[in-house]
C-alpha cells in the first residue's frame, strides 16, 4: 500500500472507515467510493498539494546545484580556516553560516526528491 504524502490520520481513518462498513471495500479504487471515503472520513484524500510535482531534469538541475553549493561551502570552511586560524571566532562564525546553508540545500534537495517521486506517481 503506498501512503507517501499523505498524512498518517487520513490513512488510520480509511483503514477505520473500511473496517467498520466492510460493504464501501467493493467500492474502493472507483470514482463513487472515493467520493464516499471523502465524505465520511471529512477530509479529501488527496495528496499533499504543497508537494510542487518535478520531472527529472528539474531533479538533476536541483541536484548539480545543491552539490555545487556544498562544495563551494566546504571550500569557503577550508579558506576561512587558513586565512583566519582554525579557532578564530569569524573562522566559527563564517563555519557556522556555511553549515547553515549546506543543510538548506540539502533540504531544498529532500523536497525536490519527494516533488519529483509524487510527479512520477501521477
Amino acid at each position: 500500500m503506498v501512503t507517501d504524502g499523505v498524512p498518517v490520520r487520513i490513512v488510520a481513518a480509511a483503514l477505520r472507515f473500511y473496517l467498520e462498513h466492510p460493504g464501501e471495500r467493493a467500492r474502493i479504487g472507483s470514482p463513487e467510493g472515493l467520493a464516499r471515503l471523502q465524505e465520511a472520513i471529512g477530509r479529501s484524500t488527496e495528496t499533499d498539494r504543497s508537494i510542487r510535482p518535478r520531472s527529472g531534469r528539474a531533479l538533476a538541475v536541483i541536484t548539480a546545484i545543491c552539490v555545487l553549493v556544498v562544495l563551494a561551502m566546504i571550500e569557503t570552511k577550508i579558506w576561512s580556516d587558513s586565512r583566519f586560524g582554525d579557532g578564530s571566532t569569524t573562522a566559527f562564525t563564517i563555519e557556522l553560516l556555511t553549515t547553515v546553508i549546506s543543510v538548506s540545500a540539502a533540504g531544498y534537495l529532500l523536497g525536490a526528491i519527494k516533488g519529483y517521486r509524487h510527479g512520477r506517481r501521477r
